[in-house]
């Protein structure tokens, strides 16, 4: 039986959003070097929170082949000297949902797909 990490719930179908602990661990953790792995380990949580409180979520650009959806969010850490984009990646084709990967952006140049969430008009 799967592990979670923790789970949350996405603001836009109610669907239970998991992160798995052999995903935290096996992907995010041991596939990153020892930077990497600093600035994941301090965002897990706040990646629970970008999910269930997100600035936007958008299709991934291939969402037709990989039925995935972008959570993104603007973080900073005290480690940061400005602020950067929190991008979370969910597969929606499981039940329950899982988060796939996280990344940590300077700029959005490459963010593209049709926004199906945002938060200024949702309050």
């Amino acid at each position: 039986m799967n592990k979670f990490t923790w789970t949350t719930t996405s603001p836009i179908t109610d669907n239970v959003v998991v992160l798995k602990e052999s995903t935290f661990h096996k992907h995010l953790i041991d596939d990153h070097g020892e930077k990497e792995r600093v600035y994941l380990e301090k965002v897990v949580n706040i990646v629970r929170d970008t999910i269930s409180s997100p600035w936007y979520i958008y299709y991934d650009r291939n969402y037709e082949e990989n039925k995935r959806l972008l959570y993104m969010d603007i973080i900073s850490l005290e480690e940061m000297d400005h602020m950067q984009a929190l991008v979370v990646c969910i597969e929606t084709d499981r039940d329950p949902q899982e988060v796939v990967t996280w990344t940590i952006k300077r700029s959005l140049k490459q963010e593209r797909g049709k926004i199906i969430y945002d938060s200024k008009k949702h309050k």
